[in-house]
């Protein structure tokens, strides 16, 4: 009986591999009306590939560049056009994902993958009326929804390999699309 568990654990264990990586990536937000900005991003994922079809695995990444975007609008309490300065931000992103994965040959992978991601921005702008009065303003926003997307790795040997990823991350008024590289380690 010992044997037969020993050998089931083991058998349990190759197919079960934990995994981490770093990645680099630039992520582009799309929101009305701000328009869309480009953002570099740096992160890490880690993972647990429960058969070598299925992985689940969690992502966190933050932000090293902002942007600034000048748009025209209007005041919601007076009706009157504005013109906004703004500086935003992309925090950090982050999300929990299931991933289907198929072979394509020794080396070579690509994949899947669903879930939930939220991410946190950070906006300062001054509005502008046309009768030459400014007002600034600061705030954060929050952006939980859906995320998917495809991705392909390469195996360099049984525990490094890099990876390429194109993420959607759909929130309330927003898109948030994403590429990013990585380099891995399993263990």
């Amino acid at each position: 009986i010992a044997l037969i568990t020993a050998i089931s654990v083991s058998q349990n264990a190759i197919a079960e591999d934990n995994y981490v990586e770093g990645t680099v990536g630039v992520s582009t937000f799309s929101s009305y009306p701000v328009g869309r900005d480009d953002y570099t991003m740096i992160g890490a994922r880690i993972g647990r590939n429960f058969t070598p079809n299925f992985a689940v695995e969690g992502e966190f990444a933050l932000g090293a560049t902002d942007s600034t975007t000048t748009f025209g609008g209007r005041s919601i309490e007076t009706n009157q056009p504005l013109t906004v300065d703004a500086s935003l931000k992309l925090e950090s992103t982050y999300g929990i994902y299931g991933k289907a994965i198929l072979p394509i040959g020794e080396r070579l992978t690509t994949h899947v993958r669903l879930g939930y991601a939220t991410s946190e921005f950070e906006s300062k702008g001054t509005l502008r009326s046309e009768d030459g009065t400014t007002e600034s303003r600061s705030f954060g926003n929050i952006d939980p929804g859906l995320a998917y997307g495809v991705g392909t790795a390469f195996n360099f040997t049984d525990k490094l390999y890099a990876r390429a990823d194109a993420t959607r991350h759909e929130a309330f008024d927003d898109d948030i699309d994403s590429i990013t590289l990585g380099v891995g380690l399993r263990f």
